[in-house]
């Protein structure tokens, strides 16, 4: 599992870093995280909220660690869930 999560830290500060030069860094880029584990987890989900210091979230990705694996299904829809109640624009497509 680790060689995915450590894939998925790859790609998501690669999605961000083309999102910003392909709007020759005009673009206002406002991030979050949720990341989410195996029902029954003490500690289920973690999340960092909305904002625009990328370089933050990006640290906080760095930081995460896949705990747990008592190989119950992981809580997606938990995760899904935890999306929507971030403080979204109101203008934002969810």
């Amino acid at each position: 599992m680790s060689s995915w999560i450590q894939r998925a830290k790859e790609v998501l500060k690669s999605i961000v870093e083309k999102a910003k030069k392909s709007c020759d860094e005009n673009l206002k880029v406002r991030i979050s995280f949720i990341g989410y584990r195996d029902h029954g987890e003490e500690l289920r989900f973690v999340i960092r909220n909305f904002t625009e210091d990328v370089k933050l979230v990006q640290s906080f990705i760095d930081g995460a660690k896949a705990t747990g694996g008592k190989d119950v299904p992981e809580d997606v829809t938990g995760g899904l869930n935890k999306c929507l109640e971030q403080k979204w624009e109101p203008n934002s497509t969810k």
